[in-house]
C-alpha cells in the first residue's frame, strides 16, 4: 500500500528532507482534529503557541513541524516494525495526531480539556438513558465538538449558540454548586452537568452543539475564577440596583415606597431561592447571603462586612463561590424584576 505516511516511513533517513506532501498530510489532519475539537477558532495559546489565530502561517507552520516530530520521526521505529507486518500505518499516523493535540490541551488549556471529558461523559449517558438524540451522526457512538444533540420533549430543533446556553445556565443556577468541578475530570462535574442538561428544556433551549456548551461552560468559569477587588456597596448592587454604577452611597435616605418595594422583591427572591432545584445547605446559604445583602442596602449594616472576605468568613465559602452566588442571586432579582412588570403591563391593559 502506498500513501504519503507509509512513503514517509518507509524512505525516511535521518537526514532526509520533509517533503511538501507530507507537511501538506498533516496540516490536512490537524485542521481537521482542531475543528472537531473546538478548537480552530479558539486562541493557539490553549495548545501553547503565540499568536491571535490558527489562520498565521508562521504558527500553523510550528504546529505542523511539533506534530511531525511527534506523530512520526521520534515513533519512526514502531512505524516500521508496524509496517512490516499489517503494511497500512495510516490509521495509526492519524491517531498519533489526535493524541498530539490532546496532550497539547491538557498541558495548556487543563480547563478545556476537562469540560470536553466530562461533556462526553454526560452526553454518553443521556444519550443511554434516552434522554438525549444525536442529530448528526452517521455513527451515533463518535462525540467531538461538531457534535449535535437534541433533548428529549424539547418543543423544536433549533440549535442554541454560546451565548443562549450561557444566559440559560446563568438563569438555571443548577450548576453552580459544582462549577469548579468541571475543571477537573471526575464523576461529581459530571453528575451536575447530566442534571443540567436535561433541565435545558425548561428554559426553551431544544438542541445544542457540543463547542457552544463547552464554551459557555468555560467562560463561566473564566468568569469566576477572576478575582478583582469588590466594595459592599458594588456587591449589593449587583443585586438591588439596575446599574452598578448607580450604588447608593446613603441607602437609608430611601423613601417608604420605595423601601417597601425592595423589601417586596427581597420577598420574592426568598421565594425564588426556595424554589430553585439547589440543594437545601446551598438555599441556607443563599438566604443568609440575601439577607445580609439587604441588610447592607438599608442602612442596618454599615460597618462594611458585606464584601468577599466578609463573606467567605461567615458563610464558610471560597470566594469563587461567593461570586457564583452572587451571579445567581442577580439573575432570580431579574428574574423577580420581569415578572413584575409583566404583571403591571397585564394589570395596565386590564384596567
Amino acid at each position: 500500500m502506498t500513501t504519503v505516511f507509509t512513503d514517509f516511513v518507509r524512505n525516511f533517513e535521518t537526514d532526509s528532507d520533509i517533503h511538501d506532501h507530507v507537511n501538506a498530510a498533516i496540516l490536512k489532519a490537524l485542521k481537521h482534529v482542531l475543528h472537531h475539537r473546538g478548537l480552530f477558532y479558539s486562541s493557539p495559546s490553549l495548545l501553547g503557541y503565540a499568536g491571535s489565530s490558527w489562520a498565521d502561517e508562521e504558527v500553523m507552520s510550528d504546529l505542523v513541524f511539533d506534530c511531525l516530530q511527534r506523530s512520526l520521526v521520534t515513533r519512526l521505529r514502531g512505524l516500521r516494525g508496524l509496517l512490516q507486518k499489517s503494511g497500512a500505518i495510516d490509521g495509526v499516523v492519524v491517531l498519533n495526531i489526535k493524541n498530539f493535540v490532546w496532550e497539547k490541551q491538557k498541558k495548556h488549556d487543563p480547563v478545556g480539556y476537562a469540560v470536553f471529558q466530562n461533556l462526553k461523559a454526560a452526553a454518553a449517558h443521556l444519550v443511554d438513558a434516552d434522554e438525549l438524540r444525536r442529530l448528526n451522526a452517521q455513527d451515533i457512538s463518535a462525540f467531538n465538538g461538531n457534535t449535535v444533540y437534541s433533548i428529549k420533549a424539547a418543543s423544536s430543533e433549533a440549535v442554541a449558540d454560546k451565548t443562549q446556553l450561557k444566559e440559560v445556565l446563568l438563569r438555571s443556577g443548577l450548576m453552580f454548586d459544582g462549577l469548579q468541578s468541571f475543571t477537573t475530570v471526575g464523576v461529581k462535574g459530571q453528575e451536575i452537568l447530566v442534571e443540567t442538561i436535561k433541565s435545558l428544556k425548561g428554559f426553551g433551549i431544544a438542541s445544542f452543539s457540543v463547542n457552544a456548551l463547552k464554551k459557555a461552560l468555560c467562560s463561566l468559569i473564566s468568569e469566576s475564577q477572576t478575582v478583582r477587588p469588590v466594595t459592599s456597596h458594588q456587591i449589593v448592587s449587583e443585586v438591588f440596583e439596575d446599574f452598578p454604577e448607580n450604588s447608593r452611597t446613603v441607602p437609608q435616605d430611601a423613601g417608604y415606597q420605595e423601601s417597601e418595594s425592595h423589601a417586596h422583591m427581597v420577598q420574592q427572591i426568598h421565594l425564588e431561592i426556595d424554589n430553585s432545584r439547589r440543594t437545601q445547605a446551598v438555599r441556607k446559604r443563599l438566604h443568609q447571603m440575601l439577607d445580609l445583602a439587604a441588610e447592607a442596602w438599608s442602612g442596618k449594616n454599615s460597618t462594611g462586612e458585606f464584601s468577599v472576605e466578609g463573606l467567605q468568613s461567615t458563610l464558610g465559602i471560597e470566594r469563587t463561590t461567593v461570586y457564583d452566588d452572587l451571579k445567581f442571586l442577580a439573575s432570580l432579582r431579574e428574574r423577580v424584576m420581569t415578572q413584575q412588570s409583566l404583571t403591571n403591563k397585564h394589570g395596565e391593559q386590564h384596567g
